[in-house]
């Protein structure tokens, strides 16, 4: 049975955010975010200038989605500056003042665990790449584009919630108005399901538990057959019963 992305994600449950990457040029923006699926495979968003996404599918496919709301990547980026002169007011200066501080490219977040900032890139005034990263909670070490290393603590943290959160409620918008999601596709995802309790129902107690195969069972006994759903999709059918 060959079963696609929409009845997983309805079956066995919501993705998990993996990583986002911000680009601050030349305008603050999400570039990118990667989710772990239920299926334990990776799909991801890519943010575009107008502030929509490209969302490719763990099975190859994409489609086109809005977020519906925008998200301020302003304070990271003040953050990313701000990070960079504490550090090197207490480093040894290899530019001059008048060079100016460089240009942060982007950041990138990680979610596993505890949120954390695993990189942020520098244009150097040189040319060059300066990165930044998050090794401790709270400790970043800066591997300077002349080699230098340079390992800084700061007292207190930035707030990386709402970007998980951003994250989080895209995907839902992806399956939510998937364009794919047309009544032919629901049809086949009831036909799916039934399938797929069927095969939990038939499973061996080494591969399936007993409780599960149990109520995989009673659910199977008021579940749709293919003809009732067909009589359903027609209008003219009294399987269900109207709500009180």
């Amino acid at each position: 049975m060959e079963i696609d992305d929409d009845f997983v994600h309805a079956t066995i449950g919501t993705a998990r955010v993996l990583s986002m990457t911000l680009c601050f040029v030349p305008l603050p923006r999400v570039a990118d975010i990667c989710y772990f699926e239920p299926d334990a495979r990776t799909s991801s968003a890519i943010g575009k200038c107008d502030g929509s996404f490209t969302f490719w599918h763990s099975d190859g496919k994409y489609s086109s989605v809005d977020a519906g709301e925008t998200i301020d990547l302003t304070r990271l980026q003040q953050f990313a500056k701000n990070l960079y002169v504490a550090v090197f007011d207490h480093n040894d200066r290899r530019f001059s003042t008048s060079m100016g501080v460089p240009n942060a490219l982007s950041m990138t977040v990680s979610f596993l665990d505890t949120p954390r900032i695993t990189e942020i890139r520098y244009l150097e005034p040189d040319g060059r790449i300066t990165t930044a990263t998050e090794f401790i909670e709270g400790c970043f070490r800066f591997l300077y584009s002349n080699g230098g290393v340079h390992n800084r603590a700061l007292n207190g943290r930035i707030d990386l919630a709402g970007l998980e959160r951003f994250a989080a409620r895209l995907h839902e918008t992806v399956f939510d108005d998937d364009p794919n999601d047309t009544p032919a596709e629901r049809n086949c995802a009831l036909l799916q399901a039934r399938e797929f309790l069927m095969t939990l129902s038939r499973g061996p107690s080494s591969e399936v538990p007993e409780r599960v195969r149990a109520e995989a069972i009673a659910l199977l006994r008021h579940y749709p057959s293919a003809g009732d759903i067909e009589l359903i999709a027609s209008g003219c059918c009294s399987w269900l019963a109207a709500p009180r």
